[in-house]
């Protein structure tokens, strides 16, 4: 049996790649329900492949706006630039929507045989195991599970993650409050994906639907403690970080906050991880690999953290069906050897794809946040236009993450 621990969209995804190539897995999720919660994600062309394959793609799509580009402005309220999703030579129309989340995770579970997630199961405890024995998750309630193959798709402190040795992520010294505008009239914001340059704060409009608008507020902080406080007082602060903008923007954020329910504003630490050959811990070992934001926590400026998870399920699944269960017979010591070769195979594939996407959305987030004002200007005047460039920008968008084969 796979085990999977973590039901967001990395654990997910994975499991319904196993499910779609026959495999059992069985999903383990801390919550006593899924976490619906929370704002939105960005799904770009690459992730709408992965849906896609795992067929879910067209029932998201019925749902969500269809974005054109995105307009940059600037902290006197200037379009500085303007990005269009269409422009990019080398693949045409690069789809993007913004989805929300518990709308993903109800749509990747919804096809999952029943009992595949075990909610309320708290992993406290992770024992690698040897070719000789199984890899064990003990819950908080003491019970133990056994499988050869793990995954661990618990986030950015996965206890499977530490169990490999992987250090947790960085604190990159900004934090961002989000939150999802409800307009039940509808809204006046067309399918543009709007983003905000400040002096040491960005933010972002990206219209959901005709009804719903999802916005977030970044900015820099010397602390990563995340307090838990009241949803008013979240909205109160992004407000407080925008104080310095222009009237126009200012107003138009303040309708934003005004207008989102408490339960979808979140004020989160934003991390990353450098994972560097021969320098870190592996990422698959004995039967144990990573997904999602334990794989490769990033930082948000491209909206590549949900989209990754997603073509993580599909490339683990694929490797696993291939190596091992698509083989008509197999003796023991065989399927550990090519179970490894598997989880190896993958998890050199995903860091050739995660890591330079890690270290460009690092410096976009840098570069958005300057304070000087000299260094503003130039950046307003032409670094937005050099570092947005279509076919530059948008190049990691047109990763295929390729079909699941057919089962035999």
């Amino acid at each position: 049996m796979i085990v999977i621990v973590g039901a967001g969209v990395a654990g997910l995804a994975a499991a319904l790649a196993f499910q779609r190539l026959g495999l059992q897995t069985l999903v383990l999720e801390k919550a006593s329900d899924l976490r619906a919660g929370g704002t939105a994600l960005t799904i770009w062309r690459n992730a709408w492949r992965a849906l896609d394959v795992l067929g879910v793609g067209e029932e998201l799509r019925n749902q969500y706006y269809l974005l054109a580009g995105s307009h940059v402005v600037s902290l006197q309220g200037k379009v500085i630039h303007h990005l269009s999703f269409g422009n990019c030579s080398r693949g045409g129309l690069n789809e993007v929507r913004a989805i929300e989340r518990g709308a993903l995770l109800e749509a990747l579970a919804k096809p999952l045989p029943a009992g595949t997630i075990r909610f309320k199961s708290k992993v406290v405890n992770v024992r690698k195991g040897t070719k000789k024995t199984y890899n064990e998750v003990e819950l908080e309630d003491g019970t133990i599970i056994a499988s050869k193959v793990l995954v661990g798709c618990d986030g950015v402190r996965s206890e499977v993650a530490k169990s490999l040795g992987v250090k947790e992520p960085r604190f990159v010294g900004q934090c961002a409050i989000r939150g999802v505008a409800d307009y039940p009239a509808g809204h006046d914001y067309g399918p543009m994906l709007l983003q905000f340059l400040g002096r040491g704060t960005r933010a972002g409009v990206v219209p959901i639907s005709s009804t719903k608008v999802y916005w977030f507020v970044c900015f820099k902080s010397s602390s990563a403690v995340v307090r838990k406080v009241e949803p008013d007082v979240l909205k109160q602060e992004a407000l407080e970080h925008l104080k310095s903008w222009c009237k126009k923007n200012l107003e138009e954020f303040s309708s934003l906050i005004e207008n989102s329910p408490n339960h979808t504003v979140t004020r989160s630490a934003l991390r990353h991880r450098w994972s560097l050959p021969l320098v870190s811990p592996s990422l698959a070992a004995d039967g144990v690999t990573l997904a999602g934001d334990a794989l490769h926590p990033i930082t948000p400026n491209l909206g590549q953290g949900g989209c990754l998870a997603l073509e993580d399920g599909v490339i683990l699944a694929r490797e696993l069906y291939n190596a091992v269960f698509a083989r008509k017979s197999m003796n023991a010591e065989d399927m550990d050897t090519n179970i490894k070769c598997a989880l190896d195979a993958y998890a050199k594939q995903r860091w050739y794809r995660f890591f330079p996407l890690t270290v460009k959305s690092f410096f976009i987030g840098f570069l958005s946040m300057l304070e000087l004002w000299p260094v503003i200007y130039a950046r307003d005047s032409f670094g937005v236009k050099v570092a947005l460039q279509p076919d530059r920008f948008l190049k990691h968008t047109l990763y295929d993450c390729g079909e699941l084969p057919i089962p035999s």
